[in-house]
């Protein structure tokens, strides 16, 4: 038995040729009773809506279900800056344990810090207001209001801004604030292993005796994965040709 975790793949939906790659993915790297664990931004945008799925995501999904049921993976899911919100889809028909926000799991005997990763980078007050907004109760009844598809308009408009303007970053000085953050959380929860995605900067080094910090990088550029199996993790990257 194995744990992968995954980030950042920011599924867009039927356009998106990376669907079948992600489903080879998922039926050649897990088997029976295998622990998937999303560290956020998995689709491109998703805000839940009771008993519905996004009418650009069902064809996916509904391969990504079988292979799910089929090998009985258990679905660890962290939301991010992207899917939030995640509804009944994710949490009662694929069993989903949700964590919406930064938290601790245990998994074959390890203590392992997760979190998305938004937030931690020091960006504009603006930017933080607007995120916090956005995961915010009001936001929430909004949708309810307008219903899935003008919600899926606006939010696909956003989330395709958020990634433009996210699209350049100084690489060294992101990571350098992302392994401090890592390194106190290590610290102060006492974990062994600290994993973020959101920057899609795969990184993996020991930052204290014994501790451990990744980022599991992306699916737009790095096809990376973190991969914990028989006492041993690492970052490791899927080659899809």
């Amino acid at each position: 038995m194995k744990a992968i975790f995954i980030s950042d793949i920011h599924y867009q939906g039927k356009k998106d040729s990376r669907g079948h790659i992600l489903l080879r993915f998922f039926e050649e790297k897990f088997e029976n009773g295998d622990y998937l664990v999303i560290v956020g931004d998995f689709f491109d945008f998703w805000i839940g809506f009771p008993n519905y799925v996004y009418e650009e995501y069902r064809e996916f999904l509904s391969g990504f279900e079988k292979i799910v049921f089929n090998k009985q993976i258990k679905i660890i899911y962290v939301e991010g800056n992207h899917d939030f919100f995640l509804g009944s889809y994710f949490s009662e028909k694929l069993k989903a344990h949700i964590l919406s926000k930064p938290g601790i799991i245990h998994l074959f005997n390890k203590k392992i810090y997760l979190h998305h990763g938004d937030g931690i980078d020091k960006r504009s007050l603006l930017e933080k207001v607007i995120l916090k907004f956005l995961k915010s109760r009001f936001v929430y009844v909004l949708a309810r209001f307008l219903g899935p598809r003008l919600t899926w308009s606006v939010g696909t408009y956003l989330s395709f801004q958020s990634r433009r303007a996210h699209g350049h970053v100084d690489t060294e000085n992101v990571q350098n604030q992302y392994r401090a953050y890592a390194k106190n959380i290590l610290q102060k929860e006492n974990a062994d292993f600290c994993i973020i995605g959101h920057i899609h900067i795969p990184d993996e080094i020991e930052l204290l005796p014994e501790k451990t910090y990744f980022n599991v990088g992306d699916w737009l550029t790095h096809q990376t994965y973190v991969e914990m199996k028989e006492g041993k993790i690492e970052l490791k990257s899927y080659n899809s040709i």
